[in-house]
């Protein structure tokens, strides 16, 4: 027997040196005017990490830590020039706020700066007030719960580069093509080739922190693990730029799902084109073919797709609630998806639609209207618009939203939540929904209530079972029992991202309209919109973000006398998913197999 426990502590001890843990951070050291980055375990002398990802992933194998270990940046003659441990900012200021080091967490990617690999304990899902739906399988990793992704672009073309940056955003068409993209997590780090970076938003694409939609390579010639990442080839960068809390449009999605709506995913991100940093972004879902197939036609295996219109502005504020208008229907419905075999007449459903509704809808049945709108959609996304107060969506502004033709029915549906939650409210947020449905003035000089929302909910069934979807909602899930535990996670997990935000400054040029008048926070502001002030500004918010969702709940409460709780026992959104589409082996299984072999050896012998 001793020569058993001999014959496995030797090849224990061969497992553990191949083993040995490997250091891995994501850092760009000439943030903090350094040219290299190294680890220091348990207070010894830093260790030398190799860049990998065009100097943006850095590793090493050294000792296991025995109590603790940190990353530090350094200079050619390798003088430490910022560190972990004391908390060093891209501004070279050293905050006690900001300093920590870090115990082993097992075999992660690490990112300077960020105390959180992963989100680990601290992620807080939100209840489901709808049961399961089948969509959450076909969730894309890309998104995944309780990471911040990291996201670098590295674009050898410095003409294309220096193009974008230089442009005012006016240039709709401009982009940069040959791009190698870095995307790491905590658990992965992939890199793609031949990416094109394209300049996204609207009303924000003006500002120096740029919207971005990155498209991977889809060339016939290009390998297939470089055309998609996680099941997607592309997503988009959102800017946040009209949001102090970072996660509004994240929280509204959350919402959306909860309810069953087809919202897609979002996720935090950080961005860099070469060493140009951009800060911390919502990286979201593009509405596209593999959208409408996961949430349209997940049964059909070989789905016949519609036209997906998205309504947008154009040349300024377009105020569209779906009135008679053929010559400007090419204007403010962008084809956000055209199958090929529609392109010769693209409006046609869009004509009908609107048809219907000016002509056929005042005097239908109600089950006429079932089978021509998708109403269980529709009320249930004018719930989430009223309870966020998406004043910017379809249901009072006529604006930032999808029309979907599926199974005979029209889907509707808003998207577009950052300027949400009393962002350049209209209304305060003790209003009611029946008072919230009305259009100011400023609006429309024509229409006081939306056309087709006044055509359903004016029917008695209809308003019926919207009350009961906005009942339903409030009590589970648009609640602070249910929303504070998920906001506070934010609050805590994103803390050293929203810092860093507040001191990178993109080198784009502003837009010329807003004469170098730039959206930047500081952190006193982005901490203010995390309080319970129920009166406080930033950046046209009258309501910080936990007294809006107790304000706006109570309104809703008060007038149909609920109770609120938290409750999980449908499901929740917002948890860690996993895809078993791996089984790589890991040290510890190599471990078990080696000592099981070793055994097995032993007594044959």
């Amino acid at each position: 027997m001793a020569k058993l426990f001999k014959y496995i502590t030797e090849v224990l001890t061969l497992v553990g040196l191949c083993f040995a843990k490997e250091y891995k951070v994501v850092a760009v050291p000439s943030e903090y005017k350094g040219t290299k980055v190294a680890v220091v375990i348990d207070d010894g002398s830093p260790v030398e990490l190799s860049p990998s990802h065009n100097n943006y992933f850095w590793k090493a194998k050294a000792d296991d830590p025995k109590n603790q270990y940190f990353y530090v940046i350094l200079d050619d003659n390798n003088n430490i020039v910022a560190s972990e441990a004391l908390g060093t900012q891209i501004d070279g200021t050293e905050v006690d706020a900001f300093k920590f080091t870090r115990i082993d967490m097992g075999n992660l990617n690490d990112v300077f700066g960020r105390p959180y690999s992963k989100a680990g304990d601290l992620l807080k899902p939100i209840p489901r007030v709808y049961p399961n739906q089948d969509i959450e399988e076909k969730f894309s990793e890309l998104y995944q719960e309780g990471e911040v992704q990291s996201i670098r672009a590295y674009c050898p073309d410095l003409n294309q580069v220096n193009a974008l940056l230089s442009d005012t955003g006016e240039n709709i068409d401009i982009n940069i093509t040959g791009c190698e993209l870095s995307v790491i997590s905590s658990g992965s780090d992939k890199l793609f080739t031949n990416v094109t970076i394209d300049l996204s938003g609207q009303g924000s694409r003006g500002f120096p922190k740029r919207p971005f939609k990155i498209k991977l390579d889809d060339s016939s010639s290009s390998e297939k693990s470089n055309k998609k990442i996680y099941g997607r080839d592309k997503f988009k960068l959102r800017n946040c730029i009209y949001d102090c809390t970072f996660i509004k449009n994240k929280l509204a999605v959350d919402l959306s799902n909860s309810l069953g709506l087809p919202a897609g995913q979002s996720a935090p991100a950080r961005f860099y084109i070469n060493d140009y940093a951009f800060g911390l972004y919502d990286m979201a879902e593009v509405f596209k073919k593999k959208f409408l197939e996961i949430n349209f036609h997940s049964n059909d295996k070989k789905p016949k797709l519609g036209i997906l219109y998205k309504a947008r502005t154009y040349q300024g504020i377009t105020r569209n609630y779906l009135v008679p208008n053929p010559e400007i229907y090419a204007d403010i419905y962008d084809l956000a998806y055209l199958p090929k075999e529609k392109a010769n007449d693209p409006y046609t459903d869009i004509t009908e639609l609107i048809d219907w509704i000016a002509n056929v809808l005042p005097t239908c049945s109600d089950s006429d209207v079932e089978n021509f709108i998708n109403v269980d959609l529709l009320l249930k996304d004018l719930v989430i618009e009223y309870l966020v107060d998406h004043r910017d969506g379809f249901f009072i502004a006529g604006n930032n939203y999808f029309i979907y033709r599926a199974n005979g029915k029209f889907n509707i549906w808003s998207f577009d939540f950052d300027a949400t939650f009393d962002k350049f409210a209209i209304y305060p947020v003790t209003t009611s929904w029946e008072d919230y449905q009305n259009i100011p003035s400023t609006y429309s000089d024509t229409l006081t209530r939306n056309p087709l929302v006044e055509g359903v909910l004016s029917r008695d069934k209809f308003k019926k079972q919207f009350v009961e979807i906005l009942k339903k909602t409030v009590s589970e899930v648009f609640n602070s029992e249910s929303l504070n535990p998920r906001i506070e996670y934010f609050q805590e997990f994103l803390k050293s991202d929203m810092y860093w935000d507040t001191l990178v400054n993109p080198p784009a040029t502003i837009y010329k309209a807003l004469e170098g008048n730039d959206v930047k926070y500081t952190f006193d502001d982005i901490t203010t919109a995390y309080t319970d002030i129920e009166s406080y500004t930033c950046s046209g918010d009258t309501t910080s973000l936990y007294a809006y969702v107790r304000k706006r709940a109570e309104v809703v409460v008060g007038q149909y006398q609920l109770t609120t709780s938290c409750d999980y026992s449908k499901g929740t959104i917002g948890n860690t998913f996993e895809k078993s589409d791996s089984n790589i082996l890991t040290p510890s299984s190599i471990t078990t197999l080696v000592t099981l072999f070793s055994l097995i050896l032993w007594l044959r012998n």
